[in-house]
């Protein structure tokens, strides 16, 4: 069953909470707003699936628990193998193991007995869940959305409230659309300072991600502004939500504004017709109001910020790429030793220049780094050249495959020797034959530098995308400012 109208689910007619005397942040006014009796009660706008999680509606429905579809839809994403995109058509999903479709199937008849609307194949508005809710304006501002997806907080660039889902919690989200949570703390992060050519918000992410260390946001929400922020596009705040949790934080959000408003008219779900000024007005009231109370506070300057790079297997383990792989840090004892683990895991020496380390594979896709600003920055960088390890572009979904070709940006990137392939998560989590060789080093957009998580004992390197494609044209780590 594929989702089909607009509006479902969406709490587009929400009413705003009543007013308090003390200011309130954003996360404090969408929180207050989806509160139900209990205190720690949250009524949820929507939840997003992936497979397995649409598996477990029917086996709890088997159960005898009561489905309410109203709220859910799925995504099939991350099963499906990915393939050279065949574009004479228009849409290629590509063939996939009979093991695969069977999963499918059943997957769809799930979907038709419970009437869970999915994303799956045949729909030419496929692809990534954490891609494909924005881009049909499934999630607007002062929405509670949720789902069984580590990077939930992707849809946080939408001043919404986005939160990842335990699995005992999907038994009861599922009949009742609500959770159980306490408020959790909010970290404000304000960053001013303009981001220069080739560098972009991947780079911006990784950076802050560094800065804030692995155990300052734990638990937290951050709440990201500051004229930088303000000066990203969806796209790019979108990516910088997504890595937020790479520090261990519950969730980011930015406040919506006009380019917000912009990038969802016009949406498939998104408000429309007499319904759009009522939401605008309401949406123009999520604010942090003047000297509301955080938890905590950063204020930083990216000043001549560069490209950056993991050189480590967590995602805050960042040099810049025309740095150095550091010596573990002594300051703290817990980071010391995480850094020693990353440096025997990804075998390097304090001191290796990071344009020294070179990458047997480069992926450009994920749910971080899959968008058409993704795309048109890695093939602008390849334009013209061709690479010198096998790489792959992902897009990450249909709608943004077609944009692609639309531009001509697949011939470029083809052009170039890369392999332009159909939507899906592909190289992030590394299934059904989209995996490395073992002991590949991948320089890759996604978000998470584990050792092994894309092939048997494989090294990740977490960049942006134009760092990713001046990497593939030169086989090392490189920074795409030095080509130019």
């Amino acid at each position: 069953m594929s989702p089909s109208h607009a509006g479902d689910g969406a709490g587009h007619n929400r009413p705003p909470a009543a007013p308090d005397a003390a200011p309130r942040t954003i996360l404090d006014k969408i929180w207050q707003a989806h509160r139900l009796g209990a205190d720690d009660q949250l009524e949820v706008d929507r939840v997003f699936l992936h497979e397995r999680q649409l598996g477990m509606v029917e086996r709890l429905g088997q159960q005898g628990v009561t489905i309410n579809s109203s709220r859910l839809v799925a995504c099939l994403d991350q099963q499906m193998p990915t393939q050279e995109r065949s574009t004479g058509a228009g849409f290629s999903d590509g063939p996939a193991s009979a093991q695969v479709m069977a999963t499918l199937e059943q997957l769809e008849a799930t979907s038709d007995r419970f009437g869970v609307p999915v994303f799956g194949p045949g729909d030419p508005r496929s692809g990534v869940l954490n891609v494909v809710g924005p881009e049909q304006g499934m999630t607007v501002p002062g929405a509670l959305v949720v789902g069984a997806d580590d990077h939930m907080s992707t849809h946080g660039a939408f001043g919404a409230v986005a939160l990842t889902l335990l699995d005992s919690e999907l038994a009861e989200v599922f009949e009742l659309g609500a959770i159980r949570r306490e408020r959790p703390e909010l970290l404000r992060v304000t960053v001013s300072g303009r981001l220069g050519p080739l560098v972009g918000a991947k780079d911006l992410a990784l950076w802050l991600l560094g800065r804030v260390g692995p155990g300052a946001a734990r638990g937290s929400v951050l709440e990201l502004g500051g004229p930088t922020v303000r000066g990203l596009g969806m796209d790019g705040r979108m990516t910088l939500c997504n890595l937020a949790v790479e520090i261990g934080a519950l969730s980011a959000i930015i406040e919506p504004d006009e380019r917000t408003f912009d990038y969802l008219a016009g949406r498939p779900f998104a408000p429309s017709g007499r319904e759009w000024p009522a939401a605008l007005e309401r949406w123009h009231q999520l604010r942090s109001d003047p000297h509301a109370r955080v938890d905590g506070e950063l204020v930083v300057h990216v000043g001549d910020l560069g490209p950056q790079a993991t050189w480590g297997s967590h995602a805050w383990q960042v040099v810049p790429l025309d740095g150095v792989v550091p010596v573990p840090d002594q300051r703290d004892a817990a980071r010391r030793d995480a850094d020693e683990r990353a440096l025997h895991e990804q075998d390097l020496v304090p001191g290796t220049s990071v344009a020294d380390i070179a990458v047997d594979q480069v992926f450009i896709g994920s749910c971080a780094n899959a968008r058409i600003d993704d795309i048109r920055a890695a093939a602008e960088v390849v334009r013209g050249h061709r690479v010198q390890v096998p790489t792959w572009v992902v897009p990450g979904s249909h709608p943004v495959a077609r944009q692609a070709e639309a531009e001509g940006l697949h011939h470029v990137l083809r052009d170039a020797g890369i392999e332009w392939r159909t939507p899906g998560c592909s190289l992030c989590i590394g299934s059904n034959g989209d995996a490395v060789g073992p002991g590949t080093r991948l320089a890759s957009t996604a978000n998470r530098p584990q050792r092994g998580r894309v092939g048997p004992g494989a090294r990740v390197h977490v960049l942006g995308p134009a760092a990713a494609a001046a990497t593939a044209l030169t086989g090392r780590l490189t920074d795409p400012r030095t080509l130019t």
